[in-house]
């Protein structure tokens, strides 16, 4: 927080990350859109009713948004956000093992779960299976990133696809011009959408991106 006050303070040529900021250009990914759209696709398409989240730190604006984007596509859904499925970790994979085996032993019970990243909802895949359930036929599960090995799994892990790549690149790209004086957007929002594989329960045939 500090160090990006003294920046916009100083008027340098700055361009911040998945982070917003009153005076400084931000790059980021539009999360909500493909978060809503693929917890939509659990309920519509799967019938999941309890659907679990599995956020990242309380102080991460990326995750707060997709936090949001679950909540609201429940409620809009007509179903309940319960904060009891709520559990927050630090986008690992054990901390995807660790949160799931504590909603398993503490909480209500959840027939989906929705992880904030990849690496967290991989681990959620392997503390259900620790616990006995199968993915997706017990729990279904969709995750945020579209890391490779989300591809190469199998089952195949459903989630939103967000490139790291484009991000970066356009972050450059606003860096550069502002750098040789140009007048950049204040804000650029990438568009996400889901990448349906298997864990969500559709069936290899029916892998795409929505």
């Amino acid at each position: 927080g500090g160090l990006v006050e003294r920046l916009a303070a100083h008027d340098r040529p700055v361009v911040l990350v998945e982070r917003s900021h009153s005076h400084l250009p931000t790059v980021a990914f539009d999360g909500a859109v493909g978060t809503e759209a693929a917890v939509r696709h659990l309920v519509r398409d799967h019938g999941a009713r309890r659907v679990a989240c599995l956020a990242g730190p309380a102080d991460s604006e990326a995750s707060r948004h997709r936090e949001e984007a679950w909540a609201r596509a429940l409620t809009d859904a007509g179903l309940v956000a319960d904060p009891a499925l709520l559990a927050r970790g630090s986008w690992s994979e054990a901390d995807g093992i660790r949160l799931v085996e504590r909603l398993l032993a503490e909480g209500p019970a959840f027939d989906a779960l929705f992880a904030v990243n990849d690496e967290t909802a991989i681990g959620a895949i392997r503390g259900l299976e620790r616990a006995g359930l199968r993915v997706p036929n017990d729990v279904r599960v969709c995750g945020f990133d579209d890391i490779p090995p989300a591809g190469w799994m199998r089952p195949g892990l459903t989630t939103v696809s967000a490139p790291p790549r484009i991000l970066g690149r356009e972050a450059a790209r606003m860096l550069i011009a502002r750098i040789a004086g140009e007048t950049t957007p204040t804000a650029i929002r990438i568009p996400t959408a889901p990448v349906i594989r298997s864990t969500c329960g559709c069936s290899q045939e029916e892998e795409r991106v929505r």
